[in-house]
């Protein structure tokens, strides 16, 4: 229904008059995510400055594919995009949740750690300033 006013020659007139319905199509039926595969690095070096990214797949693919992140322990962050932020030393548990079908999840441990230090040389050597130096 819908109301129509009309002005003329000084008169204002209103009628109500009938509107023929709109007709969408129905929507189509969304895909309920049923399985969940994550791809993330297991060890981090705490100096490394490579940009670590969580990758999340929903099956089936016309799933809304949405995932949230949450992180329990101190070592590292998340972003909204997946990108790691790393913010100390230790390990952390990241929980991947799907938005569409929060049963859908899967937990894993991502551990940060000192960069290790290599010696090649086999002896250390007093230099003439008392430093060291490995020969």
């Amino acid at each position: 229904m819908g109301i129509l006013t009309t002005i003329g020659r000084g008169k204002k007139t209103t009628r109500i008059i009938q509107l023929p319905a709109l007709e969408l199509p129905p929507p189509a039926p969304e895909e309920i995510p049923l399985e969940l595969t994550v791809s993330y690095p297991e060890k981090i070096n705490i100096r490394d400055t490579t940009q670590w990214q969580i990758l999340a797949s929903i099956l089936p693919e016309a799933a809304q594919q949405e995932v949230a992140f949450f992180v329990t322990g101190s070592s590292i962050g998340m972003s909204d995009e997946g990108f790691i932020i790393v913010t100390g030393q230790g390990t952390s548990s990241l929980t991947v949740v799907s938005v569409r079908n929060p049963v859908l999840k899967k937990t894993v441990s991502i551990e940060v750690e000192k960069e290790s230090v290599r010696f090649a040389g086999t002896a250390f050597r007093l230099t003439a300033t008392g430093g060291l130096r490995l020969t």
